[in-house]
């Protein structure tokens, strides 16, 4: 029954893997396409066409909308401190960005905020024990294609206590249906396909760890591909 249980979600989880970090028009596209999922059903991976890998920078331009200034980590911490233990309010690395981490609205597990700092967190992350955030890539999640491994990022919760994690993995891929939800995906690194249930495993499941997600915008189209930031938490 477990095993029904993760393959159901895993269903779920496909649609978020386009959504998390789409512009508004590509949401509305995909909630709107045959393709998004209505019910739970067990997940059938797509076989499509093999797609030739195009360049990807590695950088996009940074939002403007997101102020230069980065504050200390206590300044940032007093802003966001609200009194709650264990709900994450900030997401801080030392120089590059301090970033508000808002909650996604009940029964809302597709909402991503798309105001210029906030990220947000992914709730059905949390139900397996792994803090996900997850941003638009022309707003807070422009800030990610900056950081490198081995860098530091701090989680900051309401009630002031700090969880430092280390990056060990940064990971592009390419969706071969851009606005397919269950569509498979390229490792810009390997070349190899996965599904989309088996990036969601990644980077989703297993020991607790950190992820940071957003869209990849290429040859004009803004969920060309996603980006995957892992961090394990440090001692």
């Amino acid at each position: 029954m477990r095993s029904v249980h993760l393959r159901i979600l895993s269903v779920a989880m496909a649609t978020f893997l386009l959504l998390l970090a789409a512009t508004p028009d590509v949401q509305a596209k995909v909630l709107a396409s045959p393709h998004a999922p209505v019910v739970p059903v067990v997940f059938l991976p797509i076989i499509g066409d093999t797609v030739s890998l195009v360049s990807v920078p590695s950088t996009q331009p940074s939002s403007p909308d997101i102020a230069n200034r980065v504050p200390t980590l206590e300044e940032f911490l007093h802003s966001v401190a609200n009194g709650q233990s264990n709900l994450v309010r900030g997401v801080y690395v030392q120089d590059l960005f301090a970033l508000a981490v808002i909650q996604q609205p009940q029964n809302q597990s597709n909402y991503v905020s798309s105001e210029a700092n906030p990220t947000t967190q992914f709730y059905v992350a949390a139900v397996f024990g792994v803090t996900g955030l997850l941003a638009h890539n022309d707003k807070a999640g422009s800030e990610f294609f900056d950081l490198a491994p081995k860098q530091e990022i701090d989680i900051v919760y309401g009630d002031g206590t700090i969880r430092r994690y280390q990056i060990k993995s940064i990971d592009r891929f390419q969706a071969l249906e851009p606005v397919n939800p269950q569509s498979d995906l390229i490792d810009l690194s390997t070349g190899n396909k996965l599904t989309s249930s088996e990036v969601f495993s990644q980077f989703y499941m297993g020991e607790h760890h950190l992820t940071l997600q957003t869209c990849i915008a290429s040859i004009g189209i803004s969920s060309w591909g996603r980006l995957f930031v892992r961090a394990e938490l440090l001692p």
